[in-house]
């Protein structure tokens, strides 16, 4: 049931609610998304009310109708008169920065969206030298971020490794996480470290460097074994050698070591079957992943969007109720940019807090247009590329989202959704206002990707209930 128009004390429209009654009462605002919020049977049957304008006949005047009410406008499930939105969470001033410190790779996979990556780099050979950040380079960007960071008051850096395959040079990614937080720290900025790696490397080398520098790492499968080895292969000769033993050995050694690894899955028409053994697969080592559509800069046929969509709503379906109860469903079992917590204008912070950086230092909206730099860290700082983003027609709602015009600023989901990767729509349709090439996929999950993550938040509140006695007029759990 979706909440549109009623009369009643709190406002002439209430917000845009999903709610859901068996076997527990549950309630998520797509207006202001505060996570799913599991509701007693008094509040629940409370809400309903103001769903079909009854509530307001009680107490036309009154500021608070009843208890229930309180707790319903607390949890962002009914407003006042003239409150529009909710107060957004107040986060720390932060930059995020995706710095591609290597253009090679040793892998070769078809959906790679990088422009100008090599290919089935060898880690042994020669020329690795020459598609790698050098220590000067790495030395000056660092200093412009860190200076970047201080001139606007940001009190916290993240930076995320890439490439290419940022491991093959784990040496110069050791020596920028000196050189950033040698500057950071005496301005008292706080710094975090992650990378997004397809884990075919020597832990002998990279695991020292993931502890040292407290290091997030980011794990790229395609599937599970025979799937993820049709694609991410590595070379021997004229063969192929398929990196998936390499990469499960490599995760328990760093589940060995404490780090606990989050896994990436780009979900393409190969794949599609995959989805279940794979969620198994890495929810059995106590992990969580995202799933992301594969972004390409051709349209996508209608039959393959509805074949994904039918598959990923039986996907969740079949997941909710099956997921470890120690992991968190919205986080370890992620849908794309979404966040059932917090209300998004566009689905990533691109041009404004973050920015993609070459191994030359070139600045770049994205790392899918790091072949269209808007500026250099050796030569200009970063506070004039990220204002050069508002002067171009390809960037400015990147950089500006509440200029964005167009079917998804009207769109229910809008809050949610955000509209999909304004990169890969403006790469396909040419504009950022056009709704994202994968729209249909996203406005036919939706709705059951919330429900989804409220049958598993009812499991693990069900499975406190011998523990935790909660009186049937509580404040609603939240997710």
């Amino acid at each position: 049931m979706r909440v549109t128009e009623g009369r009643h004390a709190f406002s002439t429209k209430l917000p845009q609610v999903i709610t859901g009654s068996t076997p527990q009462p549950w309630a998520f605002n797509l207006d202001s998304p505060q996570g799913i919020k599991l509701l007693s049977r008094r509040v629940a049957e409370r809400l309903d009310e103001h769903i079909k304008g009854a509530a307001g006949r009680f107490s036309a005047n009154s500021e608070i109708l009843s208890p229930s009410d309180g707790l319903l406008w607390e949890h962002g499930l009914i407003r006042r008169r003239g409150q529009f939105r909710l107060k957004p969470a107040e986060t720390t001033p932060s930059l995020s920065i995706w710095l591609n410190i290597v253009d090679g790779c040793n892998l070769s996979c078809f959906y790679c969206y990088i422009p100008d990556l090599q290919k089935s780099v060898n880690p042994e050979a020669l020329g690795l030298d020459r598609l790698a950040m050098n220590e000067v380079t790495g030395e000056i960007i660092a200093a412009r971020l860190v200076e970047y960071c201080q001139s606007q008051g940001l009190r916290r850096l993240r930076v995320k490794f890439a490439g290419g395959e940022p491991s093959l040079v784990i040496d110069r990614v050791d020596r920028f996480c000196e050189a950033v937080e040698r500057r950071a720290s005496r301005l008292g900025i706080a710094v975090s470290f992650s990378m997004l790696s397809n884990a075919a490397f020597d832990p002998e080398r990279v695991l020292p460097v993931l502890k040292r520098r407290r290091m997030g790492i980011g794990i790229s499968l395609d599937g599970t074994q025979m799937q993820h080895d049709r694609v991410r292969f590595t070379r021997n000769g004229s063969g192929r050698v398929g990196t998936w033993h390499t990469i499960q050995r490599n995760v328990e050694r760093l589940l060995q070591v404490g780090v606990r690894p989050y896994f990436l899955f780009t979900v393409t028409r190969k794949n599609l079957p995959d989805l279940d053994s794979f969620a198994d697969h890495v929810h059995g080592l106590g992990c969580g992943f995202r799933l992301s559509l594969e972004r390409s800069s051709r349209p996508v046929d209608f039959r393959l969007q509805e074949a994904t969509s039918d598959a990923l709503i039986g996907f969740y379906s079949r997941l909710a109720e099956r997921a470890p109860l120690d992991l968190r469903f919205d986080h370890d079992a992620r849908f794309a940019e979404w966040d059932l917590h917090r209300r998004k204008a566009v689905a990533c912070s691109t041009c404004r807090s973050y920015v993609a950086i070459s191994r030359t230092g070139e600045v770049a909206s994205c790392q899918m247009a790091l072949d269209r730099p808007i500026g250099n860290l050796l030569t200009d700082p970063l506070s004039d590329a990220i204002e050069r983003f508002s002067a171009r027609p390809d960037t400015v709602k990147l950089r500006e989202p509440q200029k964005k015009t167009g079917g998804c600023t009207r769109c229910e989901y809008r809050n949610v959704c955000a509209g999909g990767c304004p990169q890969h729509t403006q790469a396909v349709s040419g504009n950022s206002d056009q709704p994202s090439p994968w729209c249909f996929v996203y406005g036919t999950l939706l709705p059951h990707y919330v429900a989804a993550c409220a049958t598993h938040l009812i499991r693990r509140a069900a499975s406190l209930t011998e523990r935790v006695a909660i009186p049937s007029e509580a404040t609603p759990v939240t997710s």
